[in-house]
């Protein structure tokens, strides 16, 4: 790890969390199955997160994979976990699902998630 991996690290925090970010909510759907009763709990847990501002991707990036109506937004791994598929991320009044959470990370560190949202 080198001074500029921390650095990267911190520049996520500040400029998502302190400077550009908007606050959300994060809805994480999780499953656990009991064996001695053979049933499954549902779990629906949510907090609140700061993530850059949802834009549309630029048509330049647009491909197989990424395709128009998908947005795309970051979160500082700092002060968040990663989301995962089919989560949700709420805001301005709207309900986003996570298609994708790629980890963006410099040398060792974990700087942002760039997650893919689709409405």
């Amino acid at each position: 790890m080198t001074v500029y991996d921390v650095r990267f690290r911190d520049l996520a925090e500040k400029l998502i969390d302190n400077t550009f970010g908007t606050v959300a909510t994060l809805r994480r759907h999780t499953s656990a199955y009991d064996v001695a009763s053979g049933k499954v709990t549902n779990t629906t847990t949510e907090e609140h997160v700061k993530i850059s501002p949802p834009q549309p991707y630029n048509e330049s990036r647009l491909s197989g994979v990424v395709q128009t109506g998908q947005l795309l937004t970051y979160l500082a791994a700092k002060t968040s976990s990663r989301p995962a598929v089919d989560d949700e991320v709420i805001f301005d009044g709207k309900t986003f699902t996570v298609l994708n959470a790629q980890l963006v990370v410099s040398g060792d560190q974990m700087a942002a998630y760039k997650v893919t949202l689709v409405s």
